[in-house]
Protein backbone atom coordinates (compact mmCIF):
# COMPACT_ATOMS: atom_id res chain seq x y z
CA UNK A 1 0.00 0.00 0.00
CA UNK A 2 0.97 3.58 -1.15
CA UNK A 3 0.09 6.75 0.93
CA UNK A 4 0.11 10.09 -1.13
CA UNK A 5 -0.67 13.27 1.61
CA UNK A 6 -1.35 16.43 -0.40
CA UNK A 7 -2.10 19.92 1.57
CA UNK A 8 -4.04 22.35 0.18
CA UNK A 9 -4.44 26.15 1.76
CA UNK A 10 -8.23 27.14 1.37
CA UNK A 11 -8.97 31.01 1.94
CA UNK A 12 -9.59 31.70 5.19
CA UNK A 13 -12.85 29.88 6.69
CA UNK A 14 -13.43 27.86 3.70
CA UNK A 15 -11.50 24.74 4.55
CA UNK A 16 -14.92 22.60 5.36
CA UNK A 17 -15.95 23.89 1.77
CA UNK A 18 -12.66 22.63 0.16
CA UNK A 19 -12.74 19.50 1.66
CA UNK A 20 -16.66 19.11 0.84
CA UNK A 21 -15.71 20.01 -2.74
CA UNK A 22 -12.64 17.17 -2.62
CA UNK A 23 -15.59 14.39 -1.40
CA UNK A 24 -17.80 15.80 -4.18
CA UNK A 25 -15.60 16.45 -7.27
CA UNK A 26 -12.34 14.86 -6.72
CA UNK A 27 -13.47 11.39 -5.22
CA UNK A 28 -14.96 10.15 -7.76
CA UNK A 29 -12.46 10.51 -10.31
CA UNK A 30 -9.71 9.28 -7.94
CA UNK A 31 -12.25 5.92 -7.88
CA UNK A 32 -11.90 5.53 -11.51
CA UNK A 33 -8.08 4.79 -11.42
CA UNK A 34 -6.27 2.05 -11.35
CA UNK A 35 -4.90 0.94 -7.98
CA UNK A 36 -7.17 3.63 -6.08
CA UNK A 37 -8.17 2.78 -3.01
CA UNK A 38 -9.50 5.06 -0.64
CA UNK A 39 -9.19 8.86 0.23
CA UNK A 40 -9.69 10.96 4.13
CA UNK A 41 -9.64 14.47 3.75
CA UNK A 42 -8.56 16.34 7.08
CA UNK A 43 -9.58 20.02 8.04
CA UNK A 44 -8.18 21.81 11.29
CA UNK A 45 -9.90 23.33 13.76
CA UNK A 46 -7.31 25.69 14.58
CA UNK A 47 -6.53 26.59 11.04
CA UNK A 48 -9.13 27.98 9.31
CA UNK A 49 -7.36 27.69 6.01
CA UNK A 50 -5.44 24.16 6.02
CA UNK A 51 -6.52 21.03 4.50
CA UNK A 52 -4.99 17.44 4.40
CA UNK A 53 -6.27 14.74 1.75
CA UNK A 54 -4.52 11.47 2.47
CA UNK A 55 -4.61 8.92 -0.64
CA UNK A 56 -4.51 5.08 -0.50
CA UNK A 57 -3.18 3.42 -3.38
CA UNK A 58 -2.16 -0.40 -4.17
CA UNK A 59 1.52 1.01 -5.01
CA UNK A 60 3.47 3.97 -5.46
CA UNK A 61 3.20 3.22 -9.19
CA UNK A 62 -0.64 3.57 -9.37
CA UNK A 63 -0.36 6.75 -7.17
CA UNK A 64 2.25 8.22 -10.03
CA UNK A 65 0.40 7.02 -12.93
CA UNK A 66 -2.44 9.23 -11.60
CA UNK A 67 -0.26 12.41 -10.92
CA UNK A 68 0.94 13.91 -13.76
CA UNK A 69 -2.65 13.54 -15.23
CA UNK A 70 -3.93 15.93 -12.48
CA UNK A 71 -4.73 19.27 -14.46
CA UNK A 72 -3.91 22.35 -12.02
CA UNK A 73 -5.80 23.95 -14.07
CA UNK A 74 -8.93 22.48 -13.88
CA UNK A 75 -8.66 22.11 -10.35
CA UNK A 76 -8.37 25.63 -9.59
CA UNK A 77 -11.42 25.97 -11.78
CA UNK A 78 -13.07 23.75 -9.29
CA UNK A 79 -12.02 25.07 -6.39
CA UNK A 80 -11.06 28.73 -7.55
CA UNK A 81 -14.32 29.58 -4.76
CA UNK A 82 -12.30 28.50 -2.13
CA UNK A 83 -8.81 27.41 -2.92
CA UNK A 84 -6.14 30.08 -2.00
CA UNK A 85 -4.22 30.76 -5.26
CA UNK A 86 -1.10 30.55 -2.98
CA UNK A 87 -1.01 26.72 -3.15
Amino acid sequence: MFTRIVELTAKPGKNRQLADAIDEKVLPILKKQKGFVDETVYISDKDDNRVLAQGFWNTKEDAEQYHPALNTRRCMTRFGTCLSPNR
